[in-house]
């Protein structure tokens, strides 16, 4: 009996100097607000997917929601964003304080060197399908061109899963158009997956 007693006193001190993680860490639901890099909007969507049928509503910079639960390894939070919607949003662009103000955009200047000669000779037009951007790094994104040169003017960048339609493929690039705004350029082959 006195071993015992002993024991479960043991443990009880052992239990007792180790921290309760769960009040250690921040509450992961809650307030958060839209925040993005270059002040755009935000897509909410029915379901933790990029599709395009998918989306609900576009959420502008610094827009409150509430969190109240995740979705695909915290990739996607369910988001209360009023008046009784719920919809999901990608992690990456919540904030969990006010991000203030919207960004200023900068224009970055483009070279003034002396124009290349684009060669399109390799492109074939293909059955258009489906293709998802994928930077190398997941939280990284692809620029999508004028024309397929690195030294071109950028259109629009893309991110981790966005949807892109192929209708041409060349050596090292792909002719894409984004249905969803309407964009059609050039993105490098090795940033897109089927």
């Amino acid at each position: 009996m006195k071993k015992t007693l002993s024991v479960l006193l043991v443990m009880i001190l052992l239990v007792s100097a180790i921290p309760f993680s769960g009040l250690a860490m921040e509450n992961p639901f809650g307030e958060a607000w839209v925040k993005t890099a270059n002040g755009k909007t935000v897509n909410a969507r029915r379901t933790p997917t990029t599709n395009a049928d998918n989306i609900i509503y576009e959420l502008p910079y610094g827009f409150k929601v509430m969190i109240i639960g995740y979705e695909k390894n915290a990739q996607w939070a369910l988001c209360d964003i009023g008046n009784g919607v719920n919809a999901y949003i990608m992690t990456r662009y919540l904030s969990r304080t006010n991000p203030g103000k919207k960004p200023t955009p900068t224009v970055t200047p483009q070279p003034t060197a002396k124009p290349e000669t684009i060669d399109y000779s390799s492109f074939r037009y293909v059955t258009p399908y489906t293709a998802y951007v994928r930077p190398s790094s997941p939280t990284g994104f692809v620029n999508l061109r004028w024309a397929p040169s690195k030294s071109v003017q950028v259109i629009a960048i893309y991110y981790q899963g966005s949807p892109l339609t192929v209708i041409a493929q060349g050596h090292n690039w792909c002719q894409v158009r984004d249905e969803v705004n309407g964009f059609t350029g050039f993105m490098m082959s090795s940033f897109l997956t089927r």
